[in-house]
């Protein structure tokens, strides 16, 4: 698949760069040119040519004028422009060519990327690289990128950024799956449950289905003597907005006791639960309740914090409210290795609360 997609990505390079002018072939592609070059230059990014000053596609301040446009597009040529530097002969001429192939440059790089997209979706390997052909030279792609616009360069960062976030979530849901079960007697014995919360309320004005699943899973696992203890962790950031106490009374309400269930209210999100069930409650092996997508980013979450973790799973509600709450699992996923890679602290801390030894909260 890598070797189809790159071979794609040279031939559409080619190609492209065949058929491109081979020139900064518009006013705003010479002031995000100008933008590059005084930004290589002079280290800062302004536009000095008065030809270019007075076509209204700048912004004067008393110091100096700057581009109309975002920087994006002067930055992804500036290493190209660089690299003409390096080499002998440098020149004026070669900077601006190296600008206008950047262009082609991003262009053909979204016919690999779509070879890849389409190959992770299921589709055969010559298929993809025929559909990622139609996309790159049946369409408006193609002249596209010849030129020096940059919303080819916007079209591959953007489908770049969903391609990795649809793959972290699918690896997550990969790593969690040996640890899930929807089967309390498959799971082993532990002290406590981590319950991750969601808003009692739905959007259409009535329970959420998603709250009264978990609830129903964590107050059977705590029937199945699983667990002794009920950890429900949510967002409380707000004096009329309380999602822990009314996990508490929908536990009370399926017959789980008061002493059995101890609440986090600083749990505003899948991170900061994980993390103040052990730094705040102490605990270093729990079961995470929740639905399935939820869980394997709550999973994987834990395991790199060192805490011992599987999963229990909730029902799934069989019609998402809406596409929004389908699709924010994927942005979640990515977010989910960000916050590892960052060492991302929680919010809030707190004082230690040790659960069966304190009292409930």
């Amino acid at each position: 698949m890598i070797r189809a997609a790159l071979g794609v990505s040279l031939v559409l390079l080619g190609l492209y760069v065949l058929t491109s002018p081979g020139r900064i072939d518009m006013v705003d592609g010479q002031v995000r040119y100008e933008v590059a070059r005084n930004w290589i230059d002079r280290g800062r990014p302004v536009v000095l040519d008065r030809a270019l000053i007075s076509t209204g596609l700048t912004v004067k301040t008393p110091g100096a004028a700057y581009g109309v446009y975002n920087a994006a597009a002067s930055v992804m040529a500036m290493p190209m422009m660089l690299v003409s530097r390096a080499l002998p002969g440098h020149g004026a001429e070669r900077d601006r060519f190296l600008f206008a192939m950047v262009g082609p440059l991003f262009g053909a790089l979204l016919g690999g990327i779509l070879v890849v997209a389409y190959s992770m979706l299921g589709v055969s390997l010559g298929r993809a690289v025929a559909w990622a052909l139609v996309c790159t030279l049946g369409t408006l792609w193609w002249p596209a990128s010849t030129t020096v616009f940059d919303q080819n360069q916007h079209a591959v960062w953007l489908l770049l950024a969903v391609l990795l976030a649809w793959f972290a979530e699918r690896r997550l849901d990969r790593m969690a799956t040996p640890c899930l079960t929807d089967d309390p007697a498959r799971l082993p014995d532990m002290d406590v449950a981590l319950v991750l919360g969601a808003a009692p309320i739905g959007p259409e004005g009535g329970p959420n289905r998603y709250f009264e699943y978990r609830l129903d899973a964590a107050a059977a696992l705590w029937r199945a003597g699983k667990v002794k203890y009920l950890l429900v962790s949510g967002d409380n950031r707000r004096n009329d907005y309380d999602e822990p106490t009314a996990m508490r009374a929908g536990l009370l309400a399926r017959g789980v006791p008061a002493t059995a269930i101890y609440r986090d209210f600083a749990g505003l999100r899948t991170r900061d639960s994980v993390l103040r069930a052990r730094s705040v409650f102490g605990q270093q092996r729990v079961i995470i309740v929740s639905q399935r997508f939820h869980l394997s980013r709550a999973l994987f979450l834990a395991r790199e914090e060192g805490i011992e973790a599987c999963g229990f799973e909730a029902r799934d509600v069989d019609n998402p409210y809406s596409i929004f709450t389908t699709l924010r699992r994927y942005p979640s996923a990515l977010r989910a290795y960000w916050d590892v890679w960052l060492e991302t602290p929680s919010r809030h801390t707190g004082q230690r609360i040790a659960i069966g030894v304190d009292p409930p909260n």
